[in-house]
């Protein structure tokens, strides 16, 4: 599976604890089943400590990434 800019939005969504529960469930799923998904999460996450590192993502991303992935 290659890295489409709609998987990684939903990925990052993801992360940041900002998909409806339908969408979740299925893109866990697809998490579970599909490895090159699952490493595509990865990139994602990598991305996403790299911007709070840097401060560049905006404040509802940053509250987002502290809620739902440092935690």
């Amino acid at each position: 599976m290659r890295l489409t800019a709609e998987l990684e939005q939903t990925l990052r969504r993801y992360v940041q604890g900002d998909l409806d529960e339908g969408l979740r469930v299925e893109l866990e799923e697809l998490l579970i089943t599909d490895p090159d998904a699952f490493d595509a999460l990865g990139v994602v996450e990598d991305e996403l400590i790299e911007e709070y590192l840097e401060e560049s993502g905006s404040a509802v991303e940053r509250r987002r990434f502290e809620q739902n992935f440092l935690t």
